[in-house]
Formats: structure tokens, sequence, C-alpha cells
């Protein structure tokens, strides 16, 4: 009898609630269920960028580099090397990188604190045989994260040209071939160099740095740089010879000059044959010449890295094993 009557009373209460339940159930349940489908459809980018970890390519009194190697994405040609890559760069700026930043992209209205101790998203393009970088896009934002500026398909860098791109392709040729890329960049060090006066007096300092080098069958190719001094020893002028070298016919061959006038970092890039011609750009090697003695510290170099100056065989990068 007791348990009839219990029955009786939840019968009675589930009938009276249920309308009021069904109402409730309306009202809270369709939010609900779009609530958690929310969570679970934007759930692995949460994941994904919580657990990603920018890696340290390198600073200094201006920037800082980072890579996210997550982020690369490799374009194969047809001997099934790979020509460029695509990949977010992300940089953060001192004062003087955020005023240089600023200045180079032109932008106006934006004040230096707003981007001091900000940061820079980058998508970039390197393109390894031509030694050139690709701003897909670029982001500049404050460090609490406003967006001060923003800017697609940019503009096209010769690396050589621009420190401010040379950790990025050098880190990247390294970090993808296992060549020690970088590392010569960092030190900077070269293969020859000389210094000369000219007829008023004016020093300049050339150097070939191990960095720019590589070798296909018989050409070596590489770049001189050229350092014009004023008489207070501080630079000038900066020059960059773009060269070849032929191991068979002996010669050295001219392809273009870019020249930094105010070696302020704004550089002019002129191609030797449109200035002259007559193959007045090829000269012969002389023996006991510096010539010579350059064109042997080069082949000394490649015989001894043959690894690192063939990196780039196949009109590509090989990747590291």
């Amino acid at each position: 009898m007791i348990i009839r009557t219990f029955i009786f009373m939840v019968f009675a209460i589930i009938t009276r609630w249920k309308n009021v339940l069904e109402n409730h159930l309306r009202r809270y349940l369709c939010p609900l269920v779009i609530f958690f489908m929310i969570i679970l459809i934007f759930k692995p980018v949460m994941v994904d960028a919580s657990e990603n970890h920018l890696q340290w390519i390198d600073s200094d009194e201006s920037y800082s580099y980072f890579l996210d190697p997550s982020t690369i994405t490799m374009h194969r040609n047809y001997n099934n090397k790979v020509d460029y890559v695509d990949a977010w760069i992300k940089i953060t700026y001192s004062g003087e990188g955020a005023q240089t930043e600023l200045d180079d992209w032109n932008v106006h209205g934006v004040s230096v604190g707003a981007l001091q101790n900000g940061y820079g998203e980058y998508r970039v393009r390197i393109n390894f045989i031509p030694g050139t970088v690709d701003v897909l896009f670029v982001s500049l934002n404050s460090n609490d994260g406003r967006t001060l500026y923003t800017k697609n398909n940019a503009e096209t860098i010769r690396v050589a040209e621009r420190g401010f791109y040379q950790p990025i392709y050098t880190y990247m040729v390294s970090y993808l071939a296992g060549t020690p890329d970088f590392s010569f960049y960092k030190s900077w060090k070269s293969v020859f160099w000389y210094k000369s006066l000219d007829k008023n007096g004016q020093l300049s300092k050339t150097f070939i740095s191990k960095w720019k080098i590589r070798q296909e069958n018989q050409i070596i190719y590489y770049s001189q740089n050229i350092y014009t001094y004023a008489p207070d020893n501080t630079v000038m002028k900066e020059d960059i010879a773009y060269c070849e070298l032929n191991i068979v016919s002996n010669t050295i061959t001219f392809r273009g000059i870019a020249t930094d006038k105010n070696n302020d970092d704004t550089w002019a890039y002129q191609a030797i044959t449109d200035k002259v011609g007559n193959n007045s750009n090829i000269i012969d090697i002389v023996p006991g010449s510096r010539g010579a003695a350059a064109k042997q510290s080069l082949v000394d170099f490649c015989n001894d890295n043959y690894d690192f100056v063939h990196r780039f065989d196949g009109g590509g990068l090989t990747l590291k094993k």
C-alpha cells in the first residue's frame, strides 16, 4: 500500500512538472548543444595554439627572430629538390628595431612606442637558388596584440643585400639541409679578403663570405662585399658584386652589382650586362694576381666543403637524411 502510494505521488509530480521541464529543455538545450559543438569544432585549433612552440633563431640589438617549424611547407622541382619553402616567422622589436621597421614599410600614423616590444608576423617564401625572400604577408602588432599594420604580397628581397632577412634564410637552409650556412653567416668568416687604396688614398675592403658560396659543375658562384671607408674609418658605401668563377676557362664573370650608397640598407641593383657589352664583364685570371689568389682560396674551400657548396645541386635544396 505504501509503495503504491509513493508511485502515485511520483507520477503526479512528473505529470505536474512535465510542461515546465519541456519548456526549460526547449529553452536551454539547443544553446547548450550549439555551445558544445563549437567547443568540439575549435578544440583542435585551441590545442595547437597552446602547444605551438616557436623556435628561437637569433637576436641582435634590434630584433629577435623565431620560426614555427610546423608551418614550413616545401615545394619540389622536377628533380625532386626543394626550390622554395613557405613558413611563418615571428620577429620582436626593440625601440630601434621598431623605428627601422616602420620606416622600411613606410608606415605613417603609428608611433614607435606602439610597436616597441611588439612583434611582427611574416609569411615568407624562401627561394633557395636566387637567394631571395618573398614577403607574402606581414602584420605588425603591439605588445598587447593590437594589429598596427598589415600588407599582402609585400616585396621580394635579395637576401645578400638585406641584413634583416639573412638570419631567416641561412637558418632555414641549415635547418633543412643540415649545412653550416647559419654558423658561417654568424661568424662572418670570409674565404678571401683584401684591402686597397685608390689614387686619392681612400680605403676599401673586399670580402668573400663563406655562406654565399655554391658550386655547380665547374662554376663557383659567390659574391664580394666591398666596403668603402671615409677618412674617419666609418663605412661610407657598400657594394655587392655577384660573380661566377669558371675553373676550366680560368675566368671570372661579373653578373650584377648592388649598391647601398648611403650605407642605410637602401639598395639599388644593376645587372652588369645591362651597363656594358662585348663580354667586358668577363675577365681572365692572370697568374700571380689577386684574382688568382681568390680563385685558389675558393677552389680549396669548395674541395674541403663538398656537401656545403653542392647543397643546391639540381636546382633546389637537398634535405638532410
